[in-house]
């Protein structure tokens, strides 16, 4: 979920397949070809059906732990797993000693990348799927590590920020921050600080997907690679043309991305489509302004979250707000903005007091909700904005 949500916080809305499952995908197997991004719970075999250029990647997790999660959210989501009626009120140790449950939650990495190796048919687009993985064997163990070399790139939960990163880079997308973690298992369920004997008997019913680590360690897994600052993978967006200058007006719109962190994906109600901020306290647009111009930066936002006093700062420096116009339901703010004379790049950033969680079933952290970005460019001649 967390490497699901960054990459469509930084896709166009209308170019992001809405399935995320195999049984959601039969309404779009026609119009593939539209759709840029791609991302949900699809094992290899989804590569069939896709353009041949895709960028494919995944990353692996440590197999006890993955399959600790999975068993928790058996537990705790009934919409999670045909199996849930099975799980419901149990400790994790019976989970793993019942053959019938177990055998769905293990060896699952193996399972993802090998099976089913069957012909994609219309009959297959119609019916979900079997969970079960009882059946994965050896010959699947040498099909999973064929099909993972036929992948763009391959990352581990363990290096997960470092490696998503590198991901970003290579797809020009805007560098990421920290990645924010979701996951409703870990916040609705039973702890998963759990005892050695535990991720022992988790670990032994894990034998095929803890051989593919090992393997995929050894082939794939790259050194830590010093890490450039951030303006200067920002520039890096500049010099392969997916940014530009901006010279005149532009309005970042809430479907497409945005040179920003700090913002979940896109959402839209009644045909209005706006971000919510977080899981960090702050907003923080990167914008490749030119060092001759001034700008005022026009934000429309709503604070239906007590998230406390919002203060500005450009590169750093607290600036000024100025509050166009006000209503029972969104704030039209205006920064002003002097670029550096040195740097492309400028930070602005907008932050609030706190971020919270609304209701039980959202378990992100929110701050306030965007829905307008507007970058206005001033004349040179023009007198500079106050600062």
């Amino acid at each position: 979920m967390t490497i699901r949500a960054a990459l469509k916080s930084q896709y166009p809305l209308k170019e992001t397949l809405p399935a995320e499952t195999w049984e959601e995908l039969t309404p779009y197997k026609d119009a593939l070809a539209k759709y840029r991004l791609f991302a949900g719970h699809f094992r290899h075999f989804f590569r069939s059906v896709l353009p041949p250029d895709t960028y494919s990647f995944t990353f692996l997790r440590d197999p006890a732990r993955r399959t600790l999660s999975h068993l928790n959210h058996l537990i705790a989501d009934p919409g999670f797993g045909d199996v849930h009626y099975l799980a419901r009120g149990r400790d994790i140790r019976s989970l793993i000693e019942d053959s019938q449950v177990i055998s769905r939650c293990s060896n699952t990495q193996v399972a993802y990348l090998s099976k089913p190796r069957v012909p994609l048919t219309e009959a297959l687009l119609r019916r979900h799927l079997p969970a079960e993985n009882d059946f994965v064997g050896e010959s699947d163990l040498e099909s999973a590590l064929e099909n993972l070399s036929t992948l763009s790139f391959v990352g581990f939960y363990e290096s997960l920020q470092t490696d998503f990163a590198r991901t970003c880079d290579e797809l020009g997308l805007h560098p990421p921050s920290v990645l924010p973690v979701r996951n409703s298992a870990r916040e609705r369920s039973q702890s998963t600080d759990v005892s050695e004997e535990i991720l022992g008997m988790l670990r032994n019913v894990n034998r095929l997907d803890y051989l593919l680590m090992e393997k995929a360690r050894q082939t794939y897994q790259v050194a830590k690679a010093m890490e450039l600052p951030r303006e200067a993978r920002c520039l890096a967006l500049l010099k392969r043309g997916v940014y530009q200058v901006i010279n005149e007006p532009v309005e970042f719109r809430m479907t497409d991305p945005l040179p920003a962190i700090g913002v979940w994906q896109q959402e839209v109600t009644n045909g209005a489509a706006f971000r919510w901020t977080g899981p960090d306290p702050n907003l923080i647009f990167e914008l490749p302004l030119n060092a001759e111009l001034t700008y005022r930066f026009e934000l429309a936002i709503a604070c239906p979250n007590p998230v406390g006093p919002l203060t500005a700062f450009v590169d750093g420096r607290q600036t000024c707000i100025e509050l166009k116009t006000l209503n029972s339901r969104v704030a039209t703010i205006e920064i002003p903005l002097a670029p550096k004379p040195d740097a492309a790049i400028t930070r602005v950033e907008l932050r609030c007091a706190r971020t919270l969680r609304p209701e039980p079933k959202d378990v992100r952290k929110l701050g306030f909700v965007i829905s307008k970005a507007i970058l206005h460019p001033s004349n040179p001649a023009e007198a500079p904005l106050p600062r």
